[in-house]
């Protein structure tokens, strides 16, 4: 290649570039998913298995041999008068515990999908919107579930702001390699921005250690596909 095409440009790509620069944080959020999801399941475990206390009978009452219980002369006098608001409100608080086990099954698509983080997140909304619904109506299985998230939540609240934080690096990186496509630019632009990017992030003196190694590796990584980052910002 060298000796026929003298002047060709090798473009290395950059979603490789990205999932190597998540590495070291991909590896953090899997961890932190398995022992978030843990200890989401020894707090609320039990109340997000049972589904049949909170879904409506099976139509269609059969024995065991096929045959139709004998009735009741009296049953059509003796059932009960439903309450739609009740119905409505079993129906939501199954909604909500069938959606919070779903949660902690997400699984993540690096480098900028990490699903230790969104499963955090969002759990995080499931709180909210159960304190919304019980400043409005008082569900004993929500108010459970309720503190038991925020009880394993709380746990890991230090953990999250550090992947959220290093995930937020990560985006911006890959903010500056795809801008807006009215925006022309070049590839000394774009390498410029980059560059500035990362030294801003080298230059933080308040991270924690896993944050400042983190940083070091951005830099490292992104220097070794430096010559061959830019070239297709000069191409139609």
């Amino acid at each position: 290649m060298a000796a026929i095409l003298p002047n060709a440009l090798h473009q290395f790509c950059q979603p490789h570039y990205l999932r190597n620069l998540a590495e070291p944080i991909a590896d953090c959020d899997s961890t932190f998913k398995v022992a978030l999801r843990k200890t989401v399941r020894t707090e609320v475990g039990d109340l997000i298995r049972v589904e049949n206390a909170h879904q409506q009978p099976q139509n269609g009452l059969l024995t065991i041999t096929g045959m139709l219980p004998d009735e009741d002369p009296s049953t059509e006098a003796s059932t009960p008068v439903v309450d739609p608001q009740e119905t409505l409100a079993s129906e939501v608080v199954s909604q909500i515990l069938r959606h919070t086990r779903y949660l902690l099954t997400l699984a993540g698509r690096p480098p900028l999908r990490l699903a230790g983080i969104e499963i955090y997140q969002r759990l995080q909304k499931v709180v909210a919107l159960i304190t919304d619904l019980l400043s409005h109506r008082h569900e004993a299985s929500l108010l459970r579930l309720s503190e038991g998230l925020q009880t394993a939540l709380s746990q890991y609240a230090d953990q999250y702001q550090e992947l959220h934080l290093a995930a937020t690096w990560l985006q911006e990186i890959a903010n500056i390699l795809e801008p807006p496509a009215d925006q022309p630019v070049t590839g000394a632009h774009i390498a410029q921005q980059l560059r500035t990017y990362l030294d801003d992030l080298l230059d933080q003196t308040d991270l924690s250690p896993p944050l400042e190694t983190f940083c070091l590796h951005l830099d490292k990584v992104s220097r070794s596909y430096w010559p061959g980052l830019f070239h297709c910002y000069d191409l139609e």
